[in-house]
């Protein structure tokens, strides 16, 4: 049987597992991620090779026992301080995330907001894959090359929060406990990465990098 694919994490993620003792193992053109600092134990998913550049200094990230392709943070777990959140009653629907709720047909912008959400989603999940057959270089290299430049043009709390709203497709109450922020500050989120595609919504510039890619 065949085992199933490893699920490719965004950064907050791994930052959590990275701060709670995990170790990044190299695999290729990503990394594996582990919940301790023992490869025996369960995987918890891939994360590309960009992301684990921004969390070393994040996480101060060292070599694990001498082996640059094994990496442990030097930091004591963090404490997590849990802010209240809302409990839906159980018979309401789904919550719907800030993504669903901004790619509306009735919201203004959606279709941009929607065209660059799904450009950086593609984005970052062949960032994990190895060129070859099916991945030519270039296409890999090309998509690199975007998200090493994203990190570069808006910073990595920025692109730590649009992984989490764009890919991970937080609710208002789940990023709010995560990044102590409101929707507000999430629209802003994505449309600083909306006018980096060469997507940017009313009253915004549009960005040159990647209006072209």
């Amino acid at each position: 049987m065949r085992s199933r694919a490893l699920k490719v994490l965004t950064g907050w993620r791994a930052r959590r597992l990275a701060e709670g003792g995990g170790l990044f193992v190299r695999a290729g053109a990503a990394f594996r991620l582990y919940r301790f600092p023992d490869e025996r134990g369960a995987c918890c998913g891939r994360v590309p090779a960009h992301v684990v550049a921004r969390l070393r200094p994040l996480c101060a990230l060292v070599p694990h026992r001498g082996d640059p392709d094994r990496l442990v943070t030097v930091r004591e777990a963090p404490a997590r301080h849990l802010l209240p959140t809302v409990v839906p009653d159980m018979e309401d629907a789904r919550p719907m995330s800030l993504r669903e709720a901004w790619e509306a047909p009735e919201m203004a912008d959606a279709t941009r907001l929607r065209a660059a959400a799904a450009r950086f989603e593609a984005d970052y999940q062949l960032s994990v894959q190895s060129a070859g057959p099916v991945y030519p270089v270039s296409l890999i290299e090309g998509t690199r090359a975007r998200l090493m430049a994203l990190d570069e043009q808006l910073g990595p709390g920025t692109m730590l929060q649009a992984e989490a709203l764009l890919i991970d497709r937080l609710t208002p109450a789940a990023y709010r406990h995560v990044f102590r922020a409101g929707p507000e500050e999430a629209y802003a989120v994505a449309a600083m990465l909306a006018a980096a595609y060469g997507l940017a919504l009313q009253d915004q510039e549009a960005g040159s990098a990647f209006a072209s890619a």
